[in-house]
């Protein structure tokens, strides 16, 4: 910058704005990014290479867009940003995959002082190493539609503060050290559509506020140590269209018949790997368009709903290493399996080689010995091969 024989001539907002700009090039190592191409030149600042096909800046020549993805970012994030103030609506910053262990990555904290961004919109600095809390003032930008801060190293609690960002539609916050409880005040956002928090180490109980969230579409807790029992307002989410996922923590208790409500989910319902008990709801039949549904790895007794039946769309359904007696119903493997044997049946394992007498099982598992897939040396082996367990966590498998 010192090299810019027009520096005198800017007015003292471009001056501003090319310090604030000049700033965040040195501490994230520009000189190292992927692309830079104009940066630091005497070319308009509006020009400098960006990730995105969109003007960077407004009609007046102001920074409001600063789209930097996947574009080799390391270092840290500089707090000079905030000068931008009038004009930043969205910094999108997103790191390589993180299966590229040698790719560069952002590192120290979230500048507090990023609350200062009234105008900002969206916030998405995905699959770095920031660390640290996420700052309490970050429940100043309350123009905020996208929060997506998945893939770092944040630690310590959810600030109560994210309760002011009534106009978030999607908070994602994945994979993480986040801890504590999941703060009562998310349920004051109204407007918010995904809700993904898998793979930290939140505990306490699942606030029964969650279900004020009324336009919610997919929610993600999964893999934390959650506790405590499913809250019967989760049946108050009736636009969830996507998934819920609640496996790997600690939850107790039964599975609410109020669960059968939310009719509109289309994905998976999955609460496997916990410590849920008592039978299984006739009520989750009513979810006829699920195509998942994942309760393997709990203490669930009794017998396999004959309300199953209605769950035409199901792709795969696991209930192995429970408690489940009795006999799977005749209606529930017509309807799942048997005549969907040659169009897309449903991948169905239980623990059925001494638990659940299971006729349409492809897997049957049991204590000590595993799970095998019964139609194996037969004519309908292929069954032993769908495609709906690649990656799936089956249980026992010898």
């Amino acid at each position: 910058m010192n090299s810019d024989a027009n520096l005198d001539s800017y007015p003292d907002g471009q001056k501003l704005q090319r310090f604030a700009m000049a700033t965040f090039f040195y501490s994230t190592q520009g000189s190292d990014w992927v692309e830079n191409e104009g940066w630091l030149t005497e070319e308009n600042e509006c020009s400098w290479y960006s990730s995105s096909s969109r003007d960077a800046c407004d009609d007046s020549g102001n920074l409001a867009y600063l789209d930097l993805n996947e574009n080799g970012l390391s270092g840290s994030l500089s707090s000079e940003l905030a000068m931008l103030s009038n004009s930043l609506t969205r910094i999108a910053l997103s790191g390589n995959p993180l299966g590229d262990n040698g790719a560069s990555r952002l590192g120290g904290t979230l500048p507090s002082e990023y609350g200062l961004l009234s105008k900002l919109e969206v916030l998405s600095i995905n699959n770095h190493r920031i660390s640290g809390t996420i700052p309490s003032e970050i429940g100043l930008l309350t123009a905020l539609n996208v929060l997506d801060l998945e893939g770092n190293d944040f630690s310590g609690s959810l600030p109560t503060t994210i309760g002011r960002l009534r106009g978030l539609n999607n908070f994602y916050s994945a994979f993480n050290r986040i801890s504590g409880a999941i703060p009562s005040e998310v349920g004051q956002l109204s407007l918010l559509v995904n809700l993904h928090l898998l793979g930290n180490q939140l505990s306490a109980t699942i606030p029964t506020e969650i279900g004020n969230l009324s336009i919610l579409q997919s929610i993600s807790l999964g893999s934390n140590r959650i506790q405590g029992t499913l809250p019967t307002q989760f049946g108050g989410l009736s636009n969830l269209q996507g998934s819920v996922d609640l496996s790997d923590n600690l939850l107790t208790g039964t599975i609410p018949t109020e669960m059968g409500q939310i009719q509109q989910i289309r994905n998976t319902l999955n609460l496997s790997f916990n410590k849920l008990s008592g039978s299984l709801p006739f009520e989750l039949g009513r979810l006829v368009n699920l195509r998942g549904l994942k309760l393997q790895n709990n203490e669930f007794t009794g017998l396999v709903p004959v309300g199953f039946s209605s769950l035409l769309k199901l792709e795969e359904l696991r209930i192995e290493n429970n408690s489940l007696t009795g006999s799977v119903p005749l209606f529930v493997c017509q309807s799942l399996v048997t005549d969907k044997v040659f169009n897309n049946p449903t991948v169905f394992v239980s623990d059925c080689i001494a638990e659940v007498e299971c006729s349409c099982c492809q897997y049957c598992c049991g204590d000590g010995v595993g799970c095998v897939c019964q139609f194996a040396d037969t004519d309908i082996d292929f069954l032993c091969n769908s495609p709906a367990l690649e990656g799936s966590r089956l249980s026992q498998v010898p």
